[in-house]
């Protein structure tokens, strides 16, 4: 994201929105031709507005006339990242109190500030309510609403899902969330239960169902592989017909392979077994996306001693729940991202779009929304 200098600051609100005439007109055309939300735009601009007034008022300047306050802000369609710095020596507090300035002014959530290389950075993130509603075809399903509605994952552009999220951070219910479309287009879904108690009530929607204990550590490992096996027919089907991928004959459908806590899985095995596991596994990561296998594996932080940096970077389409650690976001993003203070919150990667969804509250998987 590029950062722009938060500039104008001594002038009327009136002159911050003529100098963006241009912009302004740009922006109308665009949304009219691509039939998107303008209010959406003109929410962005009051903002960032709102910032500039907040900057002016803790803008002082010093003996040489220097100023001494930065800000500067970059965008997307989620969220407003600030960058700022006092020249002067300052402390904590002082950052802090900027940023609760800009809360309590612009009326949009802000996540805490962090410091990097001599500089404060907090996110303001746009207001928008999650919908109760989902969507699903043969290739996406929407898993959250982003500032402009629905967001999709397109799982033939990205393919697997890693999700992760400390305990009590919403990762059932995004689950919950994101099954409930995938079942609503009738596509077929398998399921490892790693604690046993997310699907247990509703195991029959599943194709196949296994809950993890030490008990059923065979058919675990037994699902897994039928799983691969049925992969690589469709595969050797596919190259029999000449075809590159499962969307171009309209008989395939998706699979999905869902395993519900991956860590604690992976503990149950040992060394042999999990050899076995992982081989299967990066072989689902690897052909699955041509065929339409796809894998959703959800644990509570992507621990490398479980799931190797190679394999995590194979899933296209990354996850983190609610309130989580650096990191826990450096391992899943590269990236050091500020953390929700509540739950119903997501960050997400598709490829290397970053962005952030909120996600409606779903007591259980349903395949109607009518049944919320």
């Amino acid at each position: 994201m590029k950062f722009h200098r938060v500039r104008y600051i001594d002038f009327a609100t009136v002159f911050f929105y003529f100098m963006k005439v241009p912009m302004i007109i740009f922006k109308k055309i665009r949304c009219i031709v691509l039939k998107e939300d303008y209010d959406k735009f003109k929410e962005l601009l009051r903002i960032i507005n709102e910032v500039r007034i907040e900057v002016n008022n803790y803008q002082e300047k010093d003996s040489q006339s220097r100023t001494t306050f930065k800000a500067y802000y970059a965008y997307n369609d989620n969220y407003i990242k600030i960058r700022c710095r006092f020249i002067k020596k300052s402390n904590e507090n002082q950052y802090i109190q900027f940023k609760d300035s800009v809360q309590a002014h612009t009326g949009q959530k802000c996540s805490g500030i962090r410091f990097y290389k001599g500089y404060c950075y907090f996110t303001i993130y746009l207001d928008f309510e999650p919908l109760n509603d989902f969507e699903s075809d043969n290739i996406s399903v929407s898993f959250g609403t982003s500032v402009y509605g629905l967001k999709k994952w397109d799982w033939v552009e990205y393919p697997h899902l890693l999700c992760t999220g400390e305990t009590g951070q919403g990762k059932s219910v995004f689950m919950r969330y994101l099954l409930s479309g995938l079942f609503s287009a009738n596509h077929e879904v398998w399921c490892i239960d790693g604690k046993c108690i997310d699907y247990a009530l509703v195991k029959g929607m599943f194709k196949y169902y296994v809950a993890n204990d030490t008990a059923d550590k065979e058919n675990i490992m037994n699902l897994v592989r039928c799983f691969c096996e049925k992969m690589h027919k469709r595969y050797e089907e596919m190259a029999e017909k000449g075809i590159s991928s499962y969307i171009e004959d309209e008989n395939y459908r998706p699979v999905f392979l869902l395993i519900d806590e991956y860590l604690t899985i992976c503990k149950q095995l040992n060394k042999k077994e999990k050899e076995i596991f992982d081989h299967d596994i990066s072989d689902i990561i690897l052909l699955g996306r041509a065929c339409g296998y796809i894998l959703i594996v959800t644990m509570q932080r992507a621990d490398a001693k479980y799931i190797s940096g190679d394999m995590r970077d194979n899933f296209m389409f990354r996850a983190v729940l609610g309130k989580a650690s650096k990191a826990n976001y450096k391992m899943m993003f590269e990236n050091d991202v500020q953390s929700f203070d509540e739950k119903g919150w997501a960050w997400y990667m598709l490829g290397t779009d970053l962005g952030i969804v909120r996600i409606p509250y779903f007591k259980t998987i349903t395949r109607s929304c009518e049944k919320i």
